[in-house]
C-alpha cells in the first residue's frame, strides 16, 4: 500500500481535454494515479510516464495491467477479478454511499477521487482530465453517460474542492 502522507498526488481522468496542453508530470508529482485503460505510452508529454496507482473498472488482461508498471491496483468494480496481480478493492459501502449521493452509478474517476480523499494526509491532490463528459473519453472516443451523472459528479467534486481549503485542485 502506498503512503500518501505529505505527497503531491495527481489523478488523471480520461477526458480527451487532457491533451489540451503539455505538462511536466513525472517530476511534479510524488504519486501518479490513472484510471482504466489510460495507458501513458505515446502520450507522455501530456500525461507523464509513471503510474503509481491504477484504478480499474474495466476487465483489463494481466498483460495490460503490467504495461502500467504500477505499484498498486485498486479494483473499483465487484465484477472485475485480477488473479495474478496483487490488488485492493474499493469499499462497496463507499460505492453505495456515492450511488446515493450522486443518484447514479459512480464513475471510476469519482471512486478514485473518493478513495484518495479518504487518505486525508496527502499534501495536495490535482485532478487533470476531468471535464465531466464535455469531451469524449480519449481511448475510446466515446462519451459514456448512460449509467453516470456528470452534473452530480461535478457538484460533488466542486464541493470537496471547497472543503479542502486549497489541497484539491481541478486543473484545466
Amino acid at each position: 500500500m502506498i503512503n500518501f502522507r505529505d505527497k503531491n498526488i495527481v489523478l488523471f481522468g480520461n477526458a480527451k481535454s487532457v491533451f489540451n496542453k503539455r505538462r511536466e508530470i513525472d517530476s511534479r508529482f510524488d504519486i501518479i494515479c490513472r484510471i482504466n485503460a489510460g495507458f501513458p505510452k505515446g502520450k507522455e508529454e501530456y500525461i507523464g510516464n509513471r503510474t503509481n496507482i491504477l484504478f480499474l473498472s474495466l476487465p483489463l488482461s494481466e498483460s495490460e495491467v503490467k504495461e502500467f508498471k504500477t505499484q498498486d491496483v485498486i479494483v473499483c468494480s465487484p465484477q472485475i477479478f485480477i488473479t495474478d496481480y496483487q490488488h485492493s478493492r474499493y469499499d462497496l459501502d463507499n460505492w453505495a454511499t456515492l450511488c446515493s449521493e450522486l443518484g447514479a452509478r459512480p464513475s471510476t474517476g469519482i471512486m478514485a477521487f473518493d478513495y484518495i480523499l479518504q487518505k486525508r494526509e496527502f499534501k495536495s491532490l490535482t485532478l487533470i482530465g476531468f471535464d465531466f463528459w464535455k469531451t469524449p473519453n480519449w481511448y475510446t472516443n466515446n462519451i459514456h453517460l448512460g449509467q453516470h451523472n456528470p452534473k452530480a459528479e461535478k457538484e460533488y467534486i466542486t464541493q470537496k474542492i471547497k472543503e479542502s481549503k486549497g489541497k484539491v485542485i481541478l486543473e484545466k
